[in-house]
Formats: structure tokens, C-alpha cells, sequence
């Protein structure tokens, strides 16, 4: 993943009356050459100078994504979830124990 920043965005017409983004990107690669290259963009439009975040291919710097939902905050949801789920388990675990102990100075009852 790599940021880019808009150099221009165009509107082009598709089919069914709908609209979608060509969007020409400058950005450095993972040896610090400086690269152009295009994605489409539908329905959010970018604006020329805007930083976006984009994948590409090293192989083929032409190839341009935009990451998903889950490639973006899928490590933190991930966190986030074992988290919540190891504190209700702790919890679970500290209620269970402390009903199996008794109180000091209780007695039992005939």
C-alpha cells in the first residue's frame, strides 16, 4: 500500500446513465521511484492534490487499487475483537471463581 496523491480526476459516462472517476495518481514506490498511474473511481470522486491510498502491482506500476474495507481496519477489528472476547472470558472466569470460594468466617449450615 502506498499514498498517492491526485494529480486529475475525470468524469466519464458508462452505461445506464451512470457516472464514474478516472483518476490519474502520482505516488513513490517501495524503492522511492516516483510513479503515475490511473484507477476508477465509482461513485466517490477525488479531487486534484487529494491524498488517497492506493495498492499497486511493483511488476506493473500502470495497475491501481483501491484497498477494501478490511485491508484498511481489518488488523484493527481483528484486535479489537479478540479483546472484547478475552475480557468477557475473563470476566466469565473471575464471577465462576469467586462463587466457588467461600467467605472467611462463613459456616456451613446443617
Amino acid at each position: 500500500m502506498a499514498f498517492a496523491t491526485v494529480v486529475e480526476a475525470r468524469s466519464i459516462h458508462i452505461p445506464n446513465n451512470n457516472t464514474a472517476y478516472v483518476v490519474k495518481v502520482r505516488y513513490k514506490d517501495i524503492y522511492g521511484n516516483e510513479q503515475v498511474g490511473e484507477f476508477t473511481s465509482r461513485p466517490k470522486q477525488y479531487h486534484k492534490d487529494e491524498t488517497v491510498a492506493i495498492l499497486y502491482d511493483p511488476e506493473n506500476h500502470s495497475r491501481i487499487s483501491l484497498p477494501g474495507f478490511l485491508q484498511i481496519y481489518g488488523g484493527s477489528l481483528a484486535v479489537f475483537v479478540l479483546g472484547t472476547g478475552s475480557l468477557l472470558l475473563g470476566l466469565l472466569i473471575y464471577k465462576a471463581a469467586n462463587r466457588m470460594v467461600s467467605p472467611v468466617g462463613a459456616t456451613e449450615v446443617e
